[in-house]
């Protein structure tokens, strides 16, 4: 009895087993259907579309691909307008370069030139001291004159006094800086005008002027009317 009941337990089971498995199986044969009824549906497109679409794709790729060619076109003729320019301007920054380069060549000398000149200022302004000192000293020896110097200066004039007795020579002190002028007079009945070229004082000179000197001194020489005058102003003897 106890075996029987077992039996039909294990047929029960089996059976379910196999109901369940043949339900699972119409599921997926329903699904299989279904994905093909949709395969079917969206594959029934029109052929005469499809190539419009695929033209009106073409289409637009051929305008995008135009467009690119067209601005890559426009970018090359920029960076050759680009290139053309930053060459002029590394040329023109060369010349620019090269022209502060000699400027800078020129100023350095003007400086050098303007530190001598700065120097020789200072050199010459030291000189301009040291006269103007020496001018201001002569001034105020001149201003007050001390028993020396005009001691000096009368020996001087008394020198000159007898130079001009003995030798009856007057000199032309303004024609002397050019040349060497004057004339020569007995103070009677003689006067003769000389005239030298500007020159140092030598031996033919001096016996040019003893010369004039023994001229004057002769009891046959003929007066020569020569109205000129001496330069400096007349000392009393």
């Amino acid at each position: 009895m106890c075996c029987s009941i077992s039996n039909f337990n294990v047929c029960q089971c089996l059976r379910l087993s196999d109901v369940s498995s043949v339900s699972e199986r119409l599921n997926a044969i329903v699904a299989m259907e279904e994905v093909e009824q949709l395969k079917a549906k969206y594959m029934r497109v029109d052929t005469s579309k499809l190539k419009d679409l695929l033209l009106s794709q073409a289409g637009i790729v051929d305008k995008i691909r135009k467009s690119q060619d067209q601005q890559c076109h426009e970018d090359e003729i920029k960076i050759k307008e680009l290139t053309s320019k930053l060459a002029t301007m590394k040329e023109t920054l060369n010349m620019e370069a090269e022209t502060l380069e000699n400027e800078n060549s020129e100023l350095a000398k003007h400086n050098l030139y303007l530190e001598k000149l700065e120097v020789e200022k200072m050199k010459f302004s030291q000189e301009i001291k040291q006269l103007e000192a020496q001018r201001n000293n002569l001034k105020t020896k001149l201003a007050n004159p001390n028993l020396q110097d005009q001691q000096m200066l009368e020996q001087g004039k008394r020198k000159l006094r007898i130079y001009r007795k003995l030798t009856k020579i007057q000199w032309d002190y303004e024609a002397s800086k050019h040349s060497i002028q004057g004339y020569v007079t007995n103070g009677c009945d003689y006067i003769h005008h000389f005239c030298y070229g500007n020159q140092e004082v030598n031996e033919k000179l001096v016996d040019s002027l003893w010369h004039e000197i023994y001229l004057s001194t002769g009891e046959s020489s003929e007066v020569t009317n020569e109205n000129l005058q001496p330069n400096i102003p007349a000392i009393s003897l």
